[in-house]
């Protein structure tokens, strides 16, 4: 990632199986640029090239180094279904489109 005052390099992977978000982590560098809510999108958009428009879910462990990024699927139009032993359940449903950012491109 680069922005006009410095390149970043590799800030974060995002693994995807089928329609699930298994894991996503990102560098606390780019943190609260919306570089998570955008990489969220085109991960909704590759799933949903791949597998129709079907929903895509995810989830989070509360841990007490995440606490700046739990609510990125909620900021990314993501609704949270579930909470389970420390664990939060989210689902974009069928038809729903994640919120992206205008000021990020892909290259």
């Amino acid at each position: 990632m680069q922005d006009k005052f410095t390149d970043y390099g590799l800030v974060g992977v995002l693994y995807l199986k089928k329609s699930e978000i298994v894991q996503y982590v990102m560098s606390c560098r780019v943190l609260g640029m919306e570089v998570e809510e955008f990489v969220v999108a085109e991960a909704v958009a590759h799933v949903r090239k791949a597998h129709g428009n079907v929903r895509v879910t995810a989830s989070v462990h509360e841990l007490p180094d995440n606490t700046p990024c739990r609510d990125v699927y909620l900021r990314a139009g993501f609704r949270e279904d579930w909470v389970s032993e420390g664990i939060h359940y989210y689902i974009l449903d069928e038809g729903k489109s994640p919120k992206g950012t205008s000021h990020i491109k892909a290259v």
